[in-house]
């Protein structure tokens, strides 16, 4: 099971020869980019129009000098958009992604990155101690289930971070050709900002992840279960409840990818699993007052 070469497939599919290439989402800037264009040379008309009939109506009113330099930008940026994407969100992002695999790497001893995904994979099953000295059934088999679940869970999870950060930054690149002429309309000019550590931010998800999958690796369980006798009910649960937080953890990538590029750290992947809780704890208590009050009526 190897999550890197499906995820450099999945990539070579959407962006052939990487973003700025040719082929697949590529040469989707090409078809919407006229569009794009002629709608922001509408805004700069109408944004310039404005402010040249605002100053005739007030000559007193100075004119802002630089009226023109952010209609000048967006329009450069839109004409070099696929490269400007490149240099400035994707090649650094690359690079940051590898110096991060390669101290994965060293820290761990893999030889390669598929190697370290198969000590990520053996980390997960050596959460389950070695069979000859500690047998988790003898405790409870609900326990090993359990483990084999989360296991399963804990793979998931980091291919679901993965997959989503291909198709977050098909989106992000797509949408970014519209955000620039919207950002000329007064009052949107945030937009851009948002949009720009928005994108910035997946792009950081896969190091963020390594990080994760490292420190998982380098828990060792077999060492502790080999000092600590044959049975150890201590480290069934201890095993059963790092698996538990490697899951949310994982799940939270994008919230500590958010906290590095912008400090607002406001979108974590579980938010949603906290809002289900929630829901069902206050529908809960609001079934539970019902029956009460019913009971008073009584």
């Amino acid at each position: 099971m190897n999550f890197t070469h499906f995820i450099e497939f999945l990539r070579e599919m959407l962006f052939p020869g990487g973003i700025g290439g040719k082929g697949g989402l590529n040469f989707y800037p090409n078809y919407l980019m006229p569009y794009a264009e002629t709608l922001a040379i509408s805004l700069v008309i109408l944004l310039v129009g404005v402010q040249v009939v605002t100053y005739f109506a007030n000559p007193s009113k100075d004119m802002d000098p630089y009226i023109l330099i952010k209609p000048i930008l967006i329009m450069t940026a839109m004409a070099l958009y696929e490269d400007l994407v490149g240099l400035l969100l994707d090649r650094p992002a690359q690079l940051l992604t590898g110096i991060t695999e390669e101290a994965a790497m060293k820290v761990t001893g893999a030889a390669s990155i598929e190697s370290f995904e198969k000590f990520f994979m053996d980390s997960l099953n050596s959460m389950k101690g070695t069979p000859d000295l500690w047998d988790i059934l003898a405790w409870h088999p609900v326990l090993e289930v359990l483990h084999i679940l989360l296991s399963l869970a804990l793979l998931m999870v980091s291919l679901y971070i993965m997959i989503r950060q291909i198709l977050s930054i098909a989106i992000y690149y797509i949408l970014g050709i519209f955000v620039l002429p919207f950002s000329l309309i007064p009052g949107n000019q945030e937009i851009l900002k948002r949009w720009f550590f928005g994108f910035l931010a997946v792009l950081l998800w896969l190091p963020i992840l390594r990080i994760f999958q490292t420190i998982i690796i380098i828990i060792d369980f077999k060492g502790y279960n080999l000092g600590h006798g044959d049975f150890n009910p201590t480290a069934a649960l201890a095993s059963l409840t790092l698996q538990i937080c490697g899951f949310f953890f994982i799940l939270m990538t994008p919230k500590y990818a958010n906290m590095l590029v912008s400090g607002s750290g406001d979108s974590d992947g579980n938010g949603w699993l906290m809002a289900i809780g929630r829901e069902t704890y206050y529908r809960g208590l609001g079934g539970i007052g019902r029956s009460r009050s019913q009971r008073m009526g009584k």
